[in-house]
Order: structure tokens, then sequence, then C-alpha cells
């Protein structure tokens, strides 16, 4: 076990478990910093000591500053489209139970010139006049 000495001064926010991958402490520590400082304020120095480190495995890992700014931008884009995708399921999850368990009123619009109107073999309109007959399902989100 590392015993490290502890200090009196202002210290930093702990960096993540020595057991997490270094690529990913340095992604971690990097967005955090970005978010706190920006781009410029950050230095390379700073994101690799908080992220127990050397500035060679930063360098190893993206070649540049911007090249890491950049995997920390695709990452957080990476999630927030994951976080999208997960709410829209929710969302049509929430609109299929709701169809199947409330009855929806249906739209119907008379057609002049037209005698007949058939779907699924059964007569929906005779006459310009609606039979009342429903035949199908509503249709949502361009499910078929």
């Amino acid at each position: 076990m590392v015993v490290r000495p502890t200090s009196l001064k202002k210290t930093e926010p702990p960096a993540e478990p020595e057991s997490s991958s270094t690529k990913e402490r340095l992604l971690q520590v990097a967005q955090a910093l970005f978010a706190q400082k920006g781009f410029h304020a950050t230095s390379t120095r700073e994101i690799t000591r908080r992220a127990n480190t050397n500035v060679a495995s930063l360098y190893f890992h993206w070649r540049t500053k911007e090249n890491l700014y950049l995997a920390v931008y695709r990452r957080l884009f990476q999630q927030l489209t994951q976080m999208r995708q997960g709410m829209i399921e929710l969302l049509e999850e929430g609109l299929r139970t709701h169809s199947m368990s409330v009855p929806r009123r249906r739209l119907v619009m008379p057609a002049q010139g037209v005698e007949y109107t058939i779907v699924n073999g059964t007569v929906l309109c005779e006459h310009g006049k609606h039979t009342g007959a429903l035949p199908g399902q509503v249709l949502r989100s361009g499910a078929a």
C-alpha cells in the first residue's frame, strides 16, 4: 500500500483510482479541467499531475493538447448521444404503452366522388358516408 504525505496547502480534487487506465484518467482529468478553466488556461503538466502520470504518456496517447481536447469533446458527444437515444427509447416505450391502454380517436375525412373506400377487405366508406368500421391500427413514429 502506498501512503502519500498530506499537506496543509490547498489540495486538488483526488484523481481517479490508480486501477483505471492511464488514458482514461487523463481523459477524465482533462475533461474536468477544460470545463473548469478552458482550453488555454489548462496546461498539459497540470492534467498529467492530477492524473498521476507524466507528460510523455499524454503525448503518447494524443500527440498534442488539441488532440486531447478533441478526444474529450468526442467522448462528451458520444455520452450525449447515448443519453438522447435512451430518452427517445423511453419516450417511445411510454407512447406504445399509453397507446395500447387508451383508445385513440381517428380523424375521418369525407371524400367526394368516391363510392367505396375498402381497407383490408372492410368497407370503410360507402357513398361518401363512413360505415363506422375501423380496420387496421393507428401508426406512430413511422412504425409499420
